[in-house]
């Protein structure tokens, strides 16, 4: 029997940065990348083992021999503005999927201005897909995870929380480009605003490990624009904390530096988008490592799903192409969002929260509580099963963060008994903490739905204690963040 034949796509750019991400993307599914770029002596040093092909943007029939025999065509090269529109036209020579890994707001609004109603694009069969990255991709799935069965949102918030920034020559190029200017969506449409008024400041409490940080407002980030094409809301916000913003400024700051075997940084990431509908609202957060990384498995599944399911069109990264398609990629095959290998960033995953059986979302988790004679040695056994740190370090009370920012804490108690397992009548001897901002609302509501306050003498400095309906306790804190 034949074997089935291996999809080809052609990388542009592809000895920029991103590209090798995704061309190693391309090669663990199964794909056969045909590298392509200017110049050869750098493609054949980046990709040895890889047949590759010298085209430029400004030499057509280059860009055609370059994707010619291809399934698609995955541009990895700013600046987008300069490479989008002659590769999307060789694209639709070919009749092959055009697919971008962009941060460029202005670009990416151009392309789907120029090209949501080329009728070149639905008469050549092809899906042009742009902004399929970090920025862009990222909080657009989000947003639209979050969302759910909602139609419509009031407004949507994306913050986003990097501890560094070490950009790519790409990256620099395209803050050049943009030249200050910055992409808003107020009152049901996008407009750029000019970069002579300084953005708004505020603070955004993050998921750990960031937690409370300073943001700028009218972050300028890709995702405004590809929400915009498909969700019915009045407003999006876009925040980004400062501190990365000094490391984009600072002339001297270097590229990013691989920390492992597969080329990521050591930077992570946290983004958080928030969905609001009158009283409601939603959440979904990513954690991970590396936004040019997590870049790879974005594009990628997203060229496996054109495929599949025989997407035309122009494609942005939330709206569902089938109704039975998911936008959670916690629901993808491979997910590049979970905790597992081989995919290459790591993180905590999605936290979707809404109404559910008992109004809104009461609080959100700070810490799982084990008993123990011995805080600090316990502690260290969960840092070295969970790869986290001990982050706080008390007689009777010691924690351990892990990398996705979950808190195993290890509290002292003389006379604690190991539990017998299995045994249906033994104690597991564990407790949530559940912090609230407002304890007097919180007390009630979870009384409302069947907890009971535990009345025995304790200290209660800044939390209460609870049983649950089966006796579980659990703490509601409040005034720590």
């Amino acid at each position: 029997m034949r074997e089935p034949t291996k999809p080809v796509a052609a990388v542009f750019g592809a000895y920029g940065h991103t590209a090798r991400f995704v061309t190693a993307e391309l090669l663990a599914r199964g794909w056969t990348p045909v590298p392509s770029g200017r110049d050869p002596l750098r493609l054949a040093a980046a990709h040895p083992d890889l047949e590759s092909r010298t085209a430029s943007v400004d030499d057509p029939g280059s860009l055609d021999r370059a994707i010619a025999g291809a399934t698609a065509v995955i541009n990895c090269a700013g600046p987008f503005g300069d490479t989008a529109p002659p590769l999307i036209e060789a694209a639709l020579r070919a009749g092959v999927h055009y697919l971008d890994v962009s941060g460029e707001t202005l670009v990416a609004m151009s392309t789907f201005e120029t090209y949501r109603h080329d009728p070149r694009v639905r008469a050549a069969g092809i899906a042009v897909a742009p902004a399929l990255a970090f920025y862009g991709a990222l909080g657009d799935l989000l947003a639209t995870a979050a969302l759910g069965h909602w139609p419509a949102a009031d407004g949507i918030s994306i913050a986003v929380a990097l501890d560094s920034w070490h950009p790519t020559r790409g990256t620099l190029l395209a803050g050049k480009a943009r030249a200050g200017r910055r992409v808003v969506f107020t009152d049901h449409e996008l407009r750029v605003l000019a970069g002579d008024d300084q953005p708004p400041r505020s603070t955004w409490t993050f998921p750990e490990p960031f937690g409370t940080q300073e943001v700028v407002g009218q972050f300028s980030t890709t995702d405004v624009v590809t929400i915009a094409q498909h969700v019915d809301t009045a407003r999006i916000d876009a925040f980004l904390n400062v501190a990365p913003l000094k490391d984009l400024s600072d002339p001297e700051t270097p590229g990013p530096q691989a920390v492992d075997e597969q080329g990521r940084s050591a930077q992570e990431f946290v983004v958080e988008v928030v969905v609001r509908r009158g009283s409601e609202q939603r959440r979904a957060v990513a954690r991970g490592r590396d936004i040019y990384a997590i870049t790879a498995p974005i594009v990628v599944e997203a060229a496996e799903r054109i495929l599949a399911e025989g997407v035309v069109g122009v494609l942005r990264p939330g709206k569902r192409s089938t109704p039975t398609t998911s936008c959670d990629p916690c629901h993808w095959p491979n997910c590049p969002l979970a905790t597992h290998e081989p995919l290459p960033v790591p993180c905590g995953g999605f936290r979707t929260g809404g109404k559910g059986h008992a109004g809104e979302v009461i609080g959100r988790l700070r810490s799982i509580v084990l008993d123990t004679k011995d805080p600090h040695g316990l502690a260290t056994f969960y840092a070295a099963l969970l790869g986290g740190e001990v982050t706080t370090v008390e007689e009777d009370w010691c924690v351990v963060t892990d990398p996705g920012g979950v808190r195993v804490a290890c509290q002292l108690s003389s006379g604690h008994v190991a539990p017998e397992f299995p045994d249906v009548a033994g104690s597991q001897q564990v407790h949530l903490d559940v912090v609230v901002t407002d304890i007097e609302e919180a007390d009630r509501r979870v009384r409302e739905i069947g907890a009971r306050r535990v009345t025995a003498e304790h200290p209660e400095d800044d939390f209460r204690v609870f049983l649950d309906p089966a006796g579980h306790p659990f703490c509601l804190v409040y005034g720590i963040s």
